[in-house]
C-alpha cells in the first residue's frame, strides 16, 4: 500500500505530455497534385508545398514532432483557428527527406503541391463585344 502511494505521489508530480510519433514511411499521406481549372492559368513552383494540419496542432508542435526546424523554409502561414479552423502553411523544400518528414507526421491532414493560379483574358468574339451584324436600313 506504502508503494502504491508513493507511485501515486511521483505520478501526480510529474506532468505527463502527449507526444507524436511519426507514422511510418509506408503510411506517409499522400501528395496531392493542385486543383486545375480552364479558367485559370496554373504554375506550379517547383518543390513548394501546402501542409494542412489538423485543428488544435500548432506550427510549432508540428516542427517539434518531426525534429528538424524547418521555419526558414516556410514562405506563408496562416494559424487563425477561427477562420481556418486549423494551421497550415507553405514551404520550399528541395530535399525530398525533410517532405518525407512532414508527410510522416499524423497531425498532418493534407500535402498538397503549391500551384499559382492566373485568369485567362478569353478574347470575347467580336459578335459578342458589338453586337450582331444587322443589315443597315436605307433612310427613306
Amino acid at each position: 500500500m506504502q508503494a502504491l502511494k508513493v507511485f501515486l505521489i511521483i505520478l501526480s508530480a510529474v506532468r505527463l505530455q502527449a507526444t507524436h510519433t511519426l507514422l511510418p514511411p509506408s503510411e506517409m499521406h499522400p501528395i496531392e497534385p493542385p486543383n486545375l481549372d480552364w479558367h485559370l492559368e496554373v504554375f506550379i513552383p517547383p518543390d513548394e508545398y501546402l501542409i494542412y494540419l489538423k485543428p488544435g496542432y500548432t506550427i510549432s508542435q508540428h516542427l517539434q514532432t518531426i525534429g528538424k526546424d524547418l521555419s526558414p523554409h516556410i514562405r506563408r502561414h496562416w494559424e487563425d483557428f477561427e477562420i481556418f479552423e486549423h494551421a497550415h502553411y507553405i514551404i520550399y523544400l528541395p530535399d525530398p527527406t525533410d517532405l518525407n518528414l512532414i508527410r510522416r507526421d499524423p497531425e498532418v491532414s493534407l500535402v498538397i503541391q503549391n500551384a499559382e493560379y492566373h485568369a485567362i483574358s478569353d478574347p470575347v468574339p467580336e459578335e459578342l463585344e458589338r453586337g450582331p451584324k444587322v443589315p443597315k436600313h436605307d433612310e427613306l
